[in-house]
């Protein structure tokens, strides 16, 4: 049987994701319990958003690439266990199990800057969609306060908003100065590298023949009422180009096949 040790950190994100499936997506999406949907999640972590649309009578997937999070996920998931998979979005041979299936709905959120051939997944999750479904996206823009996911850190300093922007030697000292190892210097200078604007992300989806449907630039991210109590805010400068990449802390995509 499958052990688990879960940390304070993900038990909070696996209750979040479940908060954040039932207070924004099913909305954002107008997903009702009406007919029975194929729901995947890329990157679900402990799948709490696929455990709140599973309650809803939905078939729920997921394909995580961490090993701790995917273990995290079949333990917390019982019910649907089978189909929460160890895969790699940009590896079609890690999830065959379930490449035949059309998806309704395809969640990523706040994933795809952690992907390295981005255009690559995009590609594979556009085959795994079926014409007319939906694709939820969400990510911090290139240029926004904390597109470094350096929020994280554990000293005030690396906290700073657009600290990333650093040249990479400056910015290796701080994530050392701020108590974290060599790995963790090599992860966040790859997310450094890796960021996407919202034109990139824009020019890559229409390259791959999605449809975009609507965009939702906040201020306040949805997130942050669960996190911080704050009431979720779209940014106001949203509309002058340039602008919104710098003061967009979350970016929203529902696009279609």
């Amino acid at each position: 049987m499958t052990e688990i040790n879960l940390s304070a950190n993900h038990a909070r994100a696996y209750k979040e994701q479940y908060w954040y499936g039932e207070n924004f997506v099913a909305g954002f999406l107008n997903v009702d319990s009406s007919s029975k949907l194929n729901i995947l999640e890329i990157g679900p972590a402990e799948a709490g958003l696929l455990k709140y649309f599973h309650e809803k009578g939905h078939n729920c997937y997921g394909i995580e690439y961490s090993p701790v999070r995917h273990n995290n996920s079949i333990v917390l998931n019982d019910a649907f266990r089978d189909n929460l998979l160890h895969g790699d979005i940009c590896n079609v041979n890690t999830y065959s199990a379930i490449a035949d299936i059309q998806f309704d709905i395809i969640v990523l959120r706040d994933v795809i800057e952690h992907v390295a051939d981005q255009k690559l997944a995009l590609q594979n999750i556009f085959n795994l969609l079926k014409p007319g479904g939906k694709f939820f996206v969400s990510f911090p823009p290139k240029y926004s306060p904390y597109a470094g996911h350096q929020q994280v850190f554990p000293k005030k300093l690396g906290k700073l908003p657009y600290i990333y922007m650093l040249p990479d030697f400056l910015y290796k000292k701080v994530i050392l100065y701020t108590g974290l190892n060599q790995k963790s210097v090599d992860y966040y200078l790859f997310l450094k590298k890796n960021r996407l604007s919202i034109r990139k992300f824009k020019s890559l989806t229409a390259d791959l023949k999605y449809k975009l449907i609507k965009i939702e630039k906040y201020f306040i991210r949805p997130c942050y009422e669960y996190r911080f109590n704050m009431n979720r805010t779209l940014n106001p400068l949203a509309k002058i180009p340039g602008v919104d990449e710098l003061t967009t802390l979350g970016s929203i995509f529902l696009l279609s096949k």
